[in-house]
């Protein structure tokens, strides 16, 4: 059972109709330097936390939400994750808990700038767990005897999947910054968040 329900956690978030989902963690992976490996896995675990959590709660119904209102959020949560990507650093720096620019160790700057984006990013995992959670209650039916087992193998599909999404998108990225070392890293961030915000709006008015 929790081979079954893994696979269809991870064919659900390849599957083409979930492109929003695939969106977002590619403009996750746009949030991150290429070289920040650490930073990159820490983000996707806090989103991994919050859709999991999520999920667990809808598909217990200890929560009920408006879904009309999730499947607005869930644009909404890329589109500001890709202004935030985009955004100039200064004002990043206004946005976060780092006010100085030029004090402390790179390591020090990167831990407190991180705290404000790990919990943005793992609320935007709650509302994208709350949007799996139809699908999951109508294939939760055939579960009942052993729900948690479900519900594990299913979000351990979902995490096997978004990794084979960011492998190569950061494999590209690697090899575009090796041909071209001269390019800004910086640049890295561009395509995948505009991307993703031209699909929120897409999404959005749709």
């Amino acid at each position: 059972m929790f081979y079954q329900y893994l696979q269809l956690g991870f064919h659900h978030i390849l599957d083409l109709t979930a492109y929003d989902h695939l969106a977002y963690i590619v403009v996750l992976a746009s949030a991150v330097p290429i070289h920040k490996y650490k930073r990159l896995l820490g983000l996707i675990t806090a989103f991994t936390i919050g859709h999991s959590l999520s999920l667990i709660a809808s598909t217990r119904d200890w929560i009920n939400v408006n879904m009309d209102w999730i499947e607005f959020l869930i644009p909404v949560t890329i589109m500001l994750s890709a202004i935030y990507n985009i955004l100039p650093q200064r004002f990043k720096n206004n946005l976060t808990l780092n006010r100085s620019t030029n004090q402390g160790t790179d390591n020090e700057v990167d831990s407190t700038s991180q705290l404000p984006l790990i919990i943005m990013v793992s609320f935007f995992g709650l509302i994208h767990g709350m949007g799996f959670s139809n699908y999951l209650k109508e294939i939760f039916k055939m579960a009942e005897e052993s729900p948690l087992i479900a519900l594990f193998g299913f979000n351990v599909g979902i995490e096997l999947a978004q990794i084979a999404i960011i492998i190569p998108y950061i494999f590209v990225g690697f090899l575009i910054f090796r041909l071209f070392p001269s390019l800004p890293k910086k640049y890295w961030i561009y395509p995948g968040s505009i991307i993703g915000l031209l699909l929120s709006i897409y999404l959005m008015i749709s």
